[in-house]
């Protein structure tokens, strides 16, 4: 007799509690339909307050005598309860014996450990603490709130997944041996007590170092695949190849809002761009000894591909980051700090080596942003973009959101990209072109974003051909009004030593300088380095100074000055004019004024003794009576900003009052590059012109001798050019030692095992100037400058995206303001409800629940009529002819507020689930493409019927259908005929029947999954073939069991049994054999479970029968008979095996070995309970087991 519905059950597992016990092997107790509380109790007041996680697990199976196959066997959720409170989901672990603490483990791990977090526990972080303090590196990404961490120390014997539920942060300053040093600070609030002591490290520089504890970063692993079902959202119809439901979301653990305000954050990330600052590479050689684990300390930043160190028997390189010798990989190299670090399976390397590389600079700075709208039309896994001006190695970073969660690709500087845990995605770019290619594991959600963040050289510049002035002393006079012609310098180092001043103010001898005769301002440089606390002799003489201003003084019809002192017989070679400029900003750039802090200032200029002012063509200086005559206005260098039109990623466009959002490319006048160029500059005539003048007259000098001790000498590395020095990116040979800086500090002969140096002076970035406390003696005054990279200005950004990490974000919460560079003060903009930004200066939008932020700063305006403008692009122009005309903002000034509303931590003991590494929301996907769903839709009829009555159910090709009566019993199917085809009943015998009936008919579609989108767009593999409406419609997803029925596997000997179960023969065979091929172990669907089976023979004729879970249930069984273990659950065998299988030879100790497999599956079913009042009093699901049968 073939299967009937009546034999397809759902049991009870041997406990149905939320209890350590929970679950386990099946039960013989059938799950009666419709009964209450057959597998969840009632839902109590606490668990409406605080909210609850209960699971349960039971067996869908098949209960026969036969081993008939239950064909494509698949259980599914037919029906949600109307609470919408309550979440009901569905799980496997495939494991029919599992109880709730091995379930529960599986529910948690939605994340798992993944890549180091680079960075480090500061000190111990002391058990039962909800606060933890992390260091790390300035550019290293900080987490976000609800952001999962790892801790784990002792060989990971002691660890915890921690949730972040709120962080601050701040950069500290720190010093060590080898001087300044900085490190961002995080103070973190968990959301669960720490579980242990763990062990972290005091703040160190570097990111080598490996504490007891360490931190990882978690990835979503989901390892507990779910499933559910969730309603329609819109009416689907016949042929949809696609539908949409409510969610793709289903809650697995209840979730409670609250509200965190964040203020004057900075949506700037940071890159560490890689720019060369040497002209060729630099070398040295070390004995050290490279061996496992050990690290190498350049004492610089190093350039992709530039290193080279030669050893015995080959030579170490660098690739993409690795460092190689050959085609092995023995070890890696970080870019940015100039440490290699070798693999704990490196081979040693003794001996002498030479090391060489390309110094480089790595400046910390804002990154550049674009964004790639992805659209329901254009999902892919590839993706291509152009960055334009080209991007510098290892500062691009991908980042792309599918099914709700954030990956980022980094880029290694070595043209690669990738993740940092595998799966994610690959990609690739061009350097040169700035083209870039990615290839993403998983689809990105429709209606998100692709975020783009790179780094570019625009505003750096390899300064190491510079050619510095040797190191000078410098010293303000007691007097001004030097006499020209009469100051000497004089010193010993064994040798009298003398320099002299010229008239001019020129000094020579043993050195050279300058005095500055009216200010008494000197400055020389010896020929050789003299030894610290040498004494240097000054003897000059000196007369009365004068000083006059002339304010807001005119100029004549030829753009002269002409000043009267209004005395007579100047001293020549005494005079020095000072006067204010300042440019034409339109001139200087017509753009935005990118350096308008550059472009005014004063000119300083002495006279040349003989009647002129030093550099000032045509002017004249009357030295009898008092009278200079010259032109200030002047030509000037100036940096001066490059830009350049280019699409940069695309904008979100919308025009009010339309609210519709739509994407198209973005153009931007971007910063390319700055040159260098002569402006000129021009003295004020609007009043705000002075000059003054600084002068001596005849008469009778004073002698004056001066002595000052030399503690420190003093270099300028980047004289001539008003540039800042770019920290880390300084190395020059001086007095034979070299010298690099770290953090405003200067450290000679760096240790390439320690990075410990000497320390030796201060560097002010802002101006070059160094001061030396500490060098060799003895030497020429010569400097070996070997790396440095400059930059000018400030960064200015026309447009930017970045992503909140604490979203959702409440609606209308976002403010932003910045500083235009232009001028004009602050400019402010707040969000309104639909996300739309809309101020003074800027225009843009956020999507409140991921946080994603776009702006642009500017407005928009006619095009016709900027067609010369250097930002107008013809391609820019949309269809109502406007153009979108850029304002640029530094980007430092950008700061926003907002309100993040983050979920409150809920106790594990009382919720029933550890939530720390489930989602904040408590919210997990259920549908993945190639999962199998059902689509259904029931509909119910009540009415009273008659025998010889035909009701049409008005559909067609029903799936299924159910008459109850009354007292809700099913009516026996001889009462009634249906066709399933039509629709149609026709009534046989109602009498009796206790009316009204209740019929419930489903129609039903099964595809499987093409494609998932987080909008609840579902792809599917073949096309509906019924209308479906709202209401009544739900899409289920199936788990699969296959064909369900009794079997055994082939049975395996082996000559003894060693205890452990495994499905291949663990040692030698036995002469004696079983014959299953004759004589087939028996099991039917009813009795046999899921089980692995060792028969150990007590003797040669008698064994134990023992199973895994079980355990033993027979002994010392004779095989002269058929051996049947009784099932309890139904006192029918769990399986027969028949006596005349079984050949001579068998002894004491052997073991025959085989598996029953179960007509039955096991599934755990969690039942979520959110907090507050029931929506709804209906509380019911239905658990649905379908399959096919054999029909005869």
């Amino acid at each position: 007799m073939p299967i009937q519905s009546q034999d397809i059950k759902i049991f009870e597992s041997d406990t149905m509690a939320d209890v350590e016990e929970g679950g386990g092997g099946m039960t013989g107790n059938v799950i009666i339909d419709g009964e209450s509380n057959n597998i969840f109790e009632d839902i109590s007041t606490l668990d409406r307050v605080y909210g609850a996680v209960h699971m349960r697990k039971v067996f869908p199976g098949v209960f026969t005598q036969t081993q008939d196959k239950y064909f494509g066997a698949h259980v599914i959720i037919s029906k949600l309860p109307g609470d919408q409170k309550i979440g009901v989901n569905l799980f496997n672990t495939q494991d029919w014996f599992d109880r709730r603490p091995v379930a529960q483990s599986r529910v948690e791990n939605y994340r798992a450990k993944g890549a180091d977090y680079i960075g480090f526990l500061w000190a111990t972080q002391y058990k039962d603490s909800k606060v933890i303090t992390i260091f790390q590196s300035e550019t290293s990404p900080i987490p976000g709130i609800g952001e999962v961490l790892y801790l784990t120390q002792s060989n990971d014997t002691q660890n915890q997944f921690i949730k972040i539920v709120r962080l601050d942060e701040e950069v500290q300053t720190f010093t060590d041996q080898q001087g300044v040093f900085r490190r961002r600070i995080l103070t973190i609030e968990i959301s669960q007590p720490l579980s242990f002591d763990f062990v972290g490290a005091q703040v160190t520089r570097y990111d080598t170092i490996t504490p007891t504890a360490t931190i990882k970063q978690t990835i979503v692993a989901n390892a507990a695949k779910y499933f559910s079902a969730r309603p329609l959202a819109i009416d689907a119809e016949v042929g949809d190849l696609s539908l949409r439901v409510d969610s793709v979301y289903s809650q697995v653990i209840p979730s409670s809002t609250q509200e965190l305000a964040i203020t004057d954050a900075d949506p700037n990330g940071y890159t560490a761009t890689l720019t060369p600052s040497a002209s060729a590479n630099v070398s040295f050689t070390t004995s050290s000894v490279f061996q496992a684990n050990s690290v190498i300390y350049l004492g610089n930043p190093c350039t992709p591909g530039s290193l080279s160190i030669t050893i015995s028997g080959g030579t170490i390189t660098d690739d993409s980051g690795q460092l190689r010798i050959g085609a092995n990989t023995i070890g890696v190299i970080n870019y940015a700090d100039g440490t290699l670090t070798f693999a704990a399976s490196s081979p040693t390397y003794s001996g002498t080596k030479t090391i060489s590389f390309l110094p480089a600079a790595s400046p910390v700075k804002i990154a550049d942003t674009a964004m790639l709208a992805v659209t329901e039309d254009n999902r892919g896994l590839v993706w291509t973009h152009t960055i334009t001006p080209a991007p510098k190695p290892g500062s691009i970073q991908v980042s792309y959101r599918a099914l709700g969660n954030w990956y980022t690709l980094y880029d290694n500087g070595g043209g690669g990209l990738a993740g940092q845990e595998a799966g994610i995605g690959s990609g690739n770019v061009n350097y040169a072109t700035g083209t870039l290619s990615v290839t993403f594991a998983a689809l990105p959600d429709a209606n998100s974003e692709i975020i783009i963040t790179w780094g570019r050289d625009a505003r750096y510049f390899n300064r190491s051909d510079i050619a510095p002035d040797p190191f000078a002393i410098k010293h303000q006079l007691q007097h001004q009004g030097v006499a020209p012609g009469t100051l000497t310098i004089e010193w010993s180092d064994g040798t009298n030593r003398t320099i002299t001043a010229a008239s001019d103010g020129s000094l020579s001898g043993y050195g050279s300088g300058y005095i500055n005769h009216a200010t008494g301002e000197l400055e020389f440089w010896p020929n050789t380095l003299p030894l610290g606390g040498t004494d240097f002799e000054i003897n000059y003489q000196y007369g009365d100074a004068f000083s006059q201003t002339f304010n807001a003084p005119l100029k004549n019809p030829s753009d002269e000055l002409v000043l009267d002192l209004d005395v007579a017989d100047l001293v020549p070679n005494s005079i020095e004019v000072s006067w204010n400029v300042t440019g034409d900003i339109e001139e200087v750039s017509s753009t935005i004024g990118l350096l308008q802090q550059n472009v005014t200032g004063n000119q300083i200029k002495q006279d040349n003794g003989s009647g002129a002012l030093q550099g000032i063509a045509g002017s004249v200086v009357d030295y009898a009576d008092g009278i200079i005559t010259f032109k200030p206005d002047v030509t000037i260098g100036l940096p001066i900003p490059v830009y350049q039109n280019v699409v940069v990623g695309e904008e979100y466009y919308q025009i009010p009052p339309s609210t519709i959002w739509t994407a198209r490319l973005l153009y931007e006048s971007k910063l390319s590059h700055i040159v260098n160029d002569n402006r000129p500059v021009y003295f004020p005539q609007d009043g705000s012109g002075s000059v003054t003048v600084r002068y001596r007259l005849t008469d009778s000098p004073q002698a004056e001798t001066e002595t000052i001790t030399l503690s420190a000498i003093e270099l300028d590395l980047s004289n001539g050019y008003a540039e800042a020095i770019v920290p880390g990116s300084v190395r020059f040979r001086f007095g034979g030692d070299t010298y690099i800086d770290r953090n405003g500090q200067l450290y000679a002969n760096i240790s390439p095992v320690t990075g410990a140096g000497t320390y030796a002076g201060t560097i002010d970035y802002s101006t070059g100037n160094i001061v030396l406390n500490s060098w060799a003696t003895g030497s020429v005054n010569d400097i070996d400058l070997l790396s440095l990279t400059t930059q000018v200005g400030k960064e200015p950004v026309a447009s930017m995206v970045f992503r909140i990490p604490s979203a959702p974000v409440r609606p209308q919460s976002f403010q932003l303001r910045a500083v235009p560079i232009d001028g004009g003060g602050q400019i402010t903009a707040t969000a309104d409800e639909t996300g739309y930004i809309n101020g003074t200066g800027m225009v843009g939008r956020i999507t409140y629940e991921t946080g994603v932020v776009f702006l642009r700063f500017g407005e928009w305006v006619v095009a016709a009529g900027n067609e010369g403008e250097e930002w107008f692009d013809p391609s820019a122009v949309d269809e109502d002819g406007m153009i979108f005309r850029p304002s640029h903002v530094y980007a430092d000034t950008i700061f926003f507020n907002a309100v993040s509303q983050t979920f409150l931590p809920l106790d594990a003991t009382i919720l029933g689930l550890n939530p720390v590494r489930l989602p904040q929301d408590g919210r997990i996907p259920v549908y993945a493409p190639g999962d199998v769903v059902v689509i259904l839709n029931d509909q119910t009829t009540v009415g009273t019927f008659t025998n010889g009555q035909q009701t049409d159910l008005g559909r067609i090709r029903i799936a299924k259908l159910s008459i109850r009566d009354s007292a809700n019993q099913e009516l026996e199917a001889n009462r009634y005929s249906v066709d399933l085809n039509t629709g149609l009943i026709d009534w046989v015998d109602l009498s009796g029947v206790s009316q009204p009936l209740t019929i419930t008919d489903r129609i039903e579609d099964m595809a499987v999954l093409t494609d998932v989108q987080i909008t609840g767009r579902l792809g599917l593999s073949q096309p509906l073939t019924h209308d479906y409406e709202l209401g009544e419609t739900l899409v289920s997803n199936a788990i699969v069991y296959g064909d369900m029925f009794a079997r055994t596997s082939v049975p395996f000997d082996q000559q003894t049994w060693t205890g452990v179960w495994s499905d291949q023969r663990i040692g030698s065979d036995t002469v004696g054999q079983y014959n299953n091929g004759q004589y087939p172990i028996e099991v039917d669907n009813a009795s046999a479970i899921q089980e692995r089976w060792a028969l150990i023979f007590t003797s040669a004729n008698t064994v134990n029968v023992v199973g895994e879970n079980v355990g033993q249930i027979l002994s010392a069984v004779s095989i002269s008979s058929d051996i049947s273990p009784i099932n309890p659950n139904t006192s029918q065998p769990y399986f027969t095996l028949p006596s005349e299988g079984w050949g001579a030879g068998w002894s004491s100790g052997n073991v025959l070995r085989f598996n029953t497999i179960a007509a039955n599956a096991p599934v755990w079913i969690i039942q979520s309970i959110a907090q507050g009042e029931a929506t709804d009093d209906n509380y019911t699901f239905c658990l649905e087991i379908r399959g096919d049968i054999d029909t005869p």
